[in-house]
């Protein structure tokens, strides 16, 4: 779609159908233009709404299943979701995008990191000890005690150094490093690599085999997406993920405690045991 510019109030959602664009319940979506739901219910339980992963971010297992199945990429006002358990629901949105995962995720992440850029230029205004720069895909802002960085093409790589600083990689394979103190660092694609050095530093790799690496005191690595790595640092914690067959559970393991070393990289077992990996990542 091109020449599209998010409007104000506005907020982008993914979603998935059947091939035949039909949802739950057998309601049928459009291809294109507006949608509304015809028995909205303003609340927060699950049905009597439109549903899907607001920045496309939430419980992807709730997708369905089918190799063919459409994906659309849906403008919604914001004062209109309503936060669910991994997704969210809505009354009306207006259909943008149709096609694959990769056209519709890719068309949606692109405007939430355009979204996340004049957010930093923001900062800017706002904060006269603060720099911007926008080089090569990446949106860099630095004040005086942190830097936040944010990379949202396939592959891209962010880095934040300073204290406080936070680094943020979108796209398929994208790495992310913050290596301050108190830094935060976050790949939401699949296969993305996050790290986090500094002192309380957190990283977080939401997709499908991710790393996450915190290494610094108290730090906590988490791979919310399944098929995980992580390692975390002295008197810190990780998390990885696995699915039941019905949702998705997470194991906890602290440095320190039943056999879990810092600075060791972990990932499950075939009996969904924090296991030590003996290889270098």
């Amino acid at each position: 779609m091109e020449n599209y510019t998010l409007p104000t109030g506005k907020v982008l959602v993914l979603r998935s159908c059947e091939p035949d664009m039909t949802s739950h319940g057998g309601f049928k979506w459009p291809e294109s233009g507006p949608v509304t739901c015809p028995d909205w219910k303003d609340n927060t339980e699950c049905g009597n709404g439109l549903h899907g992963w607001l920045w496309a971010q939430g419980n992807f297992d709730l997708k369905f299943k089918s190799p063919q199945a459409k994906w659309l990429a849906l403008e919604v006002d914001e004062k209109d979701i309503r936060e669910l358990s991994g997704k969210v629901k809505f009354p009306a949105c207006t259909v943008l995008v149709t096609g694959t995962f990769r056209l519709a995720y890719d068309f949606v992440m692109k405007y939430f990191w355009l979204k996340h850029a004049a957010e930093l230029r923001l900062q800017v205004v706002q904060d006269p000890t603060a720099k911007y720069s926008d080089e090569e895909g990446v949106s860099v802002v630095t004040t005086e005690f942190k830097a936040s960085a944010s990379a949202a093409g396939d592959g891209g790589h962010a880095s934040a150094a300073g204290k406080y600083g936070h680094a943020s990689a979108a796209g398929y394979g994208g790495h992310a490093s913050a290596a301050g103190d108190g830094g935060h660092a976050s790949a939401a694609g699949d296969g993305g690599h996050a790290s986090a050095a500094g002192y309380g530093g957190h990283a977080s790799a939401a997709g499908y085999g991710g790393h996450a690496s915190a290494a610094g005191y108290g730090g906590h690595a988490v791979v919310l997406g399944l098929n995980g790595r992580a390692c975390c640092g002295e008197n810190g914690a990780l998390i990885l993920t696995y699915w039941d067959g019905t949702r998705n559970r997470h194991v906890v393991g602290y440095a320190g405690e039943n056999g879990i070393e810092s600075g060791k990289w972990y990932k499950l077992s075939d009996k969904k045991e924090l296991e030590l990996i003996a290889d270098a990542i």
